[in-house]
């Protein structure tokens, strides 16, 4: 198994940190090891330029894995996913103003809100070809993310507004854009807490077609008529868990009694770590001090689970290593091997919360509920353990845990997530590299050591993979 790392460092701005990402997923990129190829490919924009800076403040890109990165899904040259188990990821960032009580002189936004900071959020979403696309009535529209509005087979683009001064008066935070809210379906982030807010009053956002009168008023008159918001939402752009990224830590500028600015603000660095292999990718993204904040970090990991006994990845021939197809015959039945339903697991962290789900299966192309990845409950295992946690044998060799207790809400699984795996954070520091020696392979693996889930290096450390030696042992 080859494995690719990439690594960015220095984005101000959201759009430049997903230009490098897309460039990278691409095969555009240089990687600090492996070799560069079209790991993912662009499905939308289809005039997307790879490499160059949208100018759009708020937008979505649309990502298909290939068969570089996934066994049961079509090479980089196909033309359709027909066939394939696919699978894409959305990239859906947003720069809004950063804006309070604090910047208002006397109820008016004076000029010096145009030098208030640009926050940045980044939703990251993982689905399949049937849950993310162009909008099948308008190809050449807007994208559609794994989500249905109030509206009957609709599927809509999450909107983060309300927050905004573009479409109209500035509206404060108990004010929404959007009603009956719904996530969308493989979002990376906690759970959306925005809901709509039915009283009408002056500060809410217009939009034409859709008025409505709401009863009477307190004087027992009719009430006003008001033009009802769209019918769908972003999440809670306060709340740093909602999405991948949001609100980026910020240096606000500062204010003196003469009413002016007296600094330039100046946005929150991000640097990223991007992991690929043959059948799953990895990616990390951290502003400052992640050691010592024990928060600002966010990563996800998407991978088709392996044998825990062997490596070998569920749903792959043993001896051919090629996709079972209905044909193989297992010599001891005679019986061809069940294609099976080759699970995809999401795991992700956001904030120092961990959340789990099942992108998809052969048979069922959409996401399941995302669930807390640290604790038991109904048809669903702790995948993680986030807190301390030993991690040297009586030898004193490390000992790293790769996600494992995997279940569907239909089977579960013995296998693991390989590319990931968790370490006792005061075992290793972060930046360090370890040798590991798994799955009865010749040589030793390599894995590189992230940031902890504490404050100051404590609790749990993720472990990504770096190296896994070839080839494997010939008698498996």
């Amino acid at each position: 198994m080859t494995i690719t790392t990439y690594y960015g460092e220095g984005f101000a701005d959201v759009r430049e940190l997903v230009t490098s990402i897309v460039k990278d997923l691409t095969g555009a990129g240089s990687p600090i090891s492996g070799s560069a190829a079209q790991h993912m490919k662009v499905v939308y924009p289809t005039s997307y330029t790879v490499g160059t800076v949208p100018t759009s403040n708020s937008n979505v890109i649309i990502l298909e894995a290939t068969s570089s990165i996934d066994p049961f899904s079509p090479p980089p040259a196909a033309t359709s996913s027909e066939g394939y188990d696919s699978w894409r990821i959305a990239l859906h960032w947003h720069k809004w103003k950063l804006r309070s009580s604090t910047y208002n002189d006397g109820g008016n936004w004076t000029a010096a809100q145009a030098d208030t900071v640009d926050v940045c959020s980044l939703g990251l979403y993982v689905g399949t070809p049937d849950t993310m696309q162009a909008n099948v009535a308008n190809p050449t529209g807007n994208a559609i993310i794994g989500w249905r509005s109030t509206a009957p087979g609709k599927f809509k683009l999450p909107t983060y507004r309300g927050y905004d001064n573009v479409n109209g008066p500035w509206t404060y935070k108990n004010t929404y854009y959007g009603r009956d809210l719904i996530e969308p379906l493989g979002n990376t982030g906690a759970e959306w807490t925005n809901t709509f807010d039915p009283t009408p009053n002056d500060t809410k956002f217009k939009t034409a077609g859709e008025s409505q009168a709401l009863g009477l008023n307190d004087e027992g008159g009719p009430s006003p008529k008001y033009q009802s918001p769209a019918d769908w939402d972003g999440p809670e752009v306060t709340d740093g868990n909602q999405l991948f990224i949001n609100k980026w830590i910020t240096y606000a500028p500062s204010k003196d009694y003469g009413g002016s600015f007296a600094s330039t603000p100046r946005a929150q660095l991000n640097s990223y770590r991007l992991v690929l292999s043959d059948h799953g990718f990895f990616l990390g993204v951290w502003g400052p001090d992640p050691e010592e904040a024990g928060s600002g970090f966010s990563w996800v990991v998407v991978q088709r689970p392996v044998d825990k006994e062997d490596g070998i990845v569920r749903g792959l021939h043993k001896s051919t290593g090629l996709p079972y197809d209905g044909t193989q015959n297992n010599p001891s039945t005679g019986q061809p091997y069940p294609i099976g339903n080759r699970p995809l697991f999401c795991v992700n962290s956001v904030n120092g919360q961990f959340w789990k789900f099942q992108v998809r299966e052969h048979d069922n192309p959409i996401p399941s509920t995302r669930k807390d990845a640290t604790k038991n409950d109904r048809d669903s295992g702790a995948v993680i353990n986030p807190y301390q946690q030993q991690s040297l044998t009586e030898n004193g060799e490390y000992v790293i845990t790769f996600l494992n207790n995997l279940n569907t809400s239909r089977f579960k699984y013995s296998d693991e997530l390989d590319m990931v795996g968790t370490v006792s954070s005061d075992v290793v520091g972060g930046g360090s590299e370890i040798e590991v020696s798994v799955y009865n392979e010749n040589e030793k693996r390599t894995y590189h050591a992230l940031w902890s889930s504490g404050p100051f290096g404590s609790k749990m450390r993720i472990m990504v993979v770096m190296d896994v030696p070839a080839p494997r042992n010939p008698a498996l």
